[in-house]
């Protein structure tokens, strides 16, 4: 067995950890059936993805979700589920289902291969731990060996037992009502809210000096990442960047002004988040939130889901743009040291 836990400061060193054991079992596997408390619609959009650009390997999923019956769902949630319940059904590799008769807060992972279970991963981690940008710290175990063959065993037939006896298939199930889906940067390692006195100190210094960067809609890169290449095991498996992922490029018309940001910064946006960027590459052209990419993927993404032109998995375009109203990111210094005010604007 081995201990897999999250990399969080101060404990983020040498850690193997839930996303990393889940994608090196699933692209060994043919066959996984998952349990998972929570659900978030991010990682069954990333799950769907890694499905599709691996058809050739034919996985076949069940997803068992625990809690969402009782609690309740968001909206985006419950589409994304339905949308990979759909795509599982339709190409006759799985099926998502609800337990319906108890509150499952367990988080239970097998997988196998040739009918055969080789691994299990058991603890505290949900399917939303997928995300780099998970917030809480998580311990789960991993069983993997010769000699863990018999928790292996327990785990896939305790799913087997499940699945018939306690849950009912997502395509059965209409909540009458939905929750109110949270900001895709609540929560999230590395972000905070600005304080209402940060918010308006910053407002109330804002220089004249800005630069614009454009939003391109390019098909693989920048606000696509996620239809970009994937990382590719030595078994062929692809596994697709995480979909809140983006990376703007900043023209070199742009890199080339003297008040182009060259170094770490802290930015405090105009719907009141605040968390640090930074510029990097060639000519510093690359523009990136620290610590994880997807913070500003979340920050820009978030606001094109709410606004109601794309929905999780869309490929953003320049019509996208057009309906939302919005092309550039606008960032005005402050007169606060190495802060800047951020916002999305329509270029004129």
């Amino acid at each position: 067995m081995r201990l897999l836990t999250s990399k969080i400061p101060p404990l983020n060193q040498g850690s193997y950890t839930f996303r990393d054991a889940f994608f090196d079992m699933f692209t060994n596997a043919d066959a996984v059936n998952l349990a998972s408390g929570y659900i978030s619609a991010d990682s069954l959009t990333e799950l769907q993805e890694m499905l599709a650009r691996n058809e050739n390997r034919q996985v076949q999923i069940n997803l068992i979700i625990g809690m969402h019956f009782f609690e309740g769902i968001s909206r985006v949630q419950y589409d994304a589920a339905t949308k990979l319940n759909s795509y599982l059904t339709e190409h006759e590799r799985g099926n998502v289902s609800v337990v319906k008769d108890f509150k499952f807060h367990g988080k239970v992972y097998c997988f196998s291969r040739g009918g055969n279970p080789f691994a299990t991963i058991i603890g505290s981690s949900n399917l939303d731990d997928l995300s780099a940008a998970h917030p809480s710290f998580e311990v789960s175990i991993l069983a993997d060996q010769e000699n863990d063959s018999n928790i292996i065993t327990q785990a896939t037939n305790f799913l087997s037992r499940l699945h018939p006896t306690s849950t009912l298939p997502l395509s059965q199930w209409h909540p009458e009502r939905f929750n109110q889906a949270r900001s895709p940067l609540e929560g999230i390692s590395n972000v905070d809210k600005a304080t209402p006195e940060e918010f308006l100190r910053a407002r109330q210094v804002l220089t004249q000096t800005y630069i614009d960067i454009p939003l391109k809609p390019t098909e693989k890169s920048n606000l696509n990442v996620f239809f970009g290449k994937g990382r590719e095991g030595q078994n062929g498996f692809v596994i697709p960047r995480p979909w809140y992922e983006v990376e703007l490029i900043a023209p070199v018309t742009v890199t080339r002004s003297e008040n182009y940001p060259r170094q770490e910064f802290i930015a405090i946006t105009n719907d009141g988040w605040k968390f640090k960027c930074y510029t990097g590459g060639d000519y510093n052209k690359n523009f990136r939130s620290s610590f994880d990419l997807q913070i500003l993927g979340r920050w820009i993404k978030g606001q094109l889901e709410e606004a109601g032109v794309i929905r999780l998995g869309d490929l953003i375009t320049a019509d996208t743009l057009r309906n939302f109203g919005k092309d550039t990111l606008r960032m005005t210094k402050t007169e606060i040291p190495n802060t800047w005010f951020v916002e999305l604007v329509q270029h004129v």
